[in-house]
């Protein structure tokens, strides 16, 4: 398959994931009890689940004999302390402990092996400045994050402020301006190369 057509249909499919996850974070009904924080899907559940949908797509891109994408854990060199916990951690294969079952896959992974992590968000407002700083302290350079959604106009300053905290880019499915949505696909392939050259 030629790199167009494959980019093309790939860019499709994180197309489609902005379009389901919009559909849901948008959802939110006034509670029976009146409070209009209530009632919607939680933010961190939206977060979750935008992460393992980032992880379908990774696995479909990447060549899993070489690099896997798993949530979890970090574990230090010193066999001693774990990382805070890493949305996607894309890493070679290796032995690992596995929390699995019916409800999480839930993978610690040695640092030796990581070759990078994905920090995800669903609507992206501001950056976790310290988070880089953390996963640097187990050897761990590189550092993306992924947002289904942020503001266009807010969108430089967030990605500069991400770079500058140590992130290796900000990608964002989406962007919204005045109510409407609009897709960047140079975004989506930027996150495309950043995968692909990992390999």
């Amino acid at each position: 398959m030629n790199q167009k057509l494959k980019d093309g249909m790939r860019i499709a499919k994180l197309r489609g994931i902005h379009e389901e996850l919009y559909s849901y974070r948008s959802y939110s009904p006034e509670h029976p009890s009146g409070n209009a924080k209530s009632g919607g899907i939680l933010p961190f559940v939206k977060g979750l689940y935008l992460a393992a949908k980032i992880i379908y797509f990774i696995r479909e891109v990447l060549n899993a004999q070489v690099i896997e994408a798993h949530w979890g854990h970090v574990i230090h060199e010193s066999e001693i302390y774990f990382s805070p916990e890493c949305d996607i951690i894309l890493h070679k294969p290796c032995p690992r402990t596995v929390w699995n079952g019916n409800v999480m896959d839930f993978h610690f992974i040695e640092a030796p092996y990581v070759c990078a992590v994905i920090s995800c968000k669903s609507l992206v407002s501001s950056i976790e400045e310290k988070y880089c700083a953390d996963l640097k302290s187990f050897g761990i350079n590189k550092v993306g994050l992924i947002g289904e959604s942020c503001s266009k106009t807010n969108y430089l300053n967030l990605r500069n402020r991400a770079q500058d905290a140590g992130y290796e880019d900000f990608w964002s499915l989406g962007v919204e301006i005045d109510g409407a949505r609009e897709v960047d696909e140079t975004l989506h392939l930027n996150f495309i190369r950043f995968l692909e050259e990992l390999q």
